[in-house]
């Protein structure tokens, strides 16, 4: 096992231990309006979401990127689920942010300007002060990164269909690109991500059907081709290990499973199955996925039936749908667990709240809790604890 499967793996079992939350899970094919469910901690983006499972925590905030312009930062309570206001910075569009491992800095996509924001985290407050911008080397950037090593910013821009890569300084601020790639002005490029190993990159392509695979070499990237995956590629979501993948498909509300070979980069299909748990849901679009650190669940959002429907993990890395859970919202664009595990986060963006959900550890299906948060048009949601 490498240094980060073990890590996940220690902090989800710490979480486990540590945290037991009562809630009753409803199987699927109950009565729709009783049917609650939802996801776990995702392994894309590692850096942004690993901490050392014997590093204490320190205080808790939670970072909306929301399409009014700002980046807003909000203490939490995590016994009263109490959500306050300390901060309110300009970012132009921030439609993703990703965090380093120190929880020293924050990297956001700016979707209107085409550009990729650095910024400075205060260690005490959370609080947020802008170290520049520069361009995203495309139109209307979607995703933002950091590899597991934290020395590269890695960028997908969905307007036409390209990437770039960032060496970052000991300051934070983003150097000039050190690769960038185009895979042509259809592809509307959605998310670039590194697999656990940090040995490839990958990244979904919503308008070419599939998966693009490069090898990392140092702050270079060697392509090696195009994985079919569905329709309208979106995002991709590692178990702990590492060896399997999954894809969540925004046109065709799908979720395909794949194996993921550590030396080749290829990815090979397993199985393809709705996200929706009921046929009749109406119309619908896919829109984020996750897996448990335990690597036992997967979680997805769909916007349309405006749920997170929660599947288990089989041994032959094959989905079952487990449970659903309302939103409480319209339009979940993005969730996130936190590196506990204890808690979800969701960003409902049309009717514009941010829901606290409580994670079961044992089934991976959360639940609803405190008093959703108003927010205008909040994009990107994430639950991030200060370093002590």
């Amino acid at each position: 096992m490498n240094p980060l499967s073990a890590c996940l793996r220690a902090k989800a079992a710490r979480a486990a231990a540590a945290f037991l939350v009562a809630c009753s899970p409803v199987a699927i094919g109950g009565d729709a309006s009783t049917q609650d469910a939802t996801t776990n901690d995702v392994a894309v983006d590692v850096s942004a979401d690993v901490v050392d499972a014997a590093t204490p925590l320190g205080a808790p905030r939670v970072y909306v990127g929301s399409g009014d312009g700002n980046i807003r930062v909000y203490s939490f309570d995590d016994v009263s689920y109490a959500l306050t206001l300390i901060d309110t910075i300009a970012a132009g569009t921030p439609s993703f942010l990703a965090f380093d491992a120190a929880r020293s800095f924050v990297y956001a996509v700016d979707e209107t300007n085409s550009r990729v924001g650095a910024f400075a985290i205060d260690k005490t407050t959370g609080k947020l002060t802008s170290l520049g911008a520069v361009s995203s080397l495309g139109q209307g950037p979607a995703h933002v990164s950091l590899d597991p090593s934290g020395a590269l910013v890695m960028v997908a821009n969905y307007g036409g269909g390209t990437i770039a890569v960032f060496p970052r300084g000991s300051d934070g601020r983003l150097g000039d690109a050190s690769a960038t790639h185009s895979f042509g002005a259809t592809a509307e490029s959605h998310e670039i991500v590194s697999d656990p190993s940090n040995a490839f990159v990958l990244v979904p392509n919503k308008g070419l059907d599939g998966v693009g695979v490069f090898r990392r070499d140092g702050g270079a990237l060697g392509y090696l081709g195009l994985t079919p995956a569905g329709g309208g590629a979106r995002h991709i979501a590692f178990d702990p290990p590492g060896t399997h993948a999954y894809v969540i498909d925004e046109v065709a509300s799908t979720i395909s499973a794949f194996a993921f070979d550590t030396q080749s980069g290829a990815l090979t299909p397993i199985q393809t199955l709705s996200s929706l748990v009921d046929a009749s849901a109406g119309a619908n679009t896919g829109a984020e996925i996750q897996v448990t650190n335990d690597g036992k669940h997967v979680l997805a959002s769909n916007r349309g039936d405006d749920s997170i429907v929660v599947f288990d993990i089989d041994t032959a890395a094959k989905l079952t749908a487990k449970a659903r859970v309302s939103t409480g919202g319209n339009t979940p664009r993005q969730f996130r667990i936190d590196e506990t595990g204890r808690f979800l986060f969701v960003g409902n963006q049309t009717s514009g709240t941010v829901v606290t959900m409580k994670m079961d550890p044992q089934s991976g299906i959360p639940s609803p809790v405190g008093t959703p948060l108003a927010v205008a048009i909040p994009e990107f949601v994430a639950l991030i604890y200060l370093p002590l």
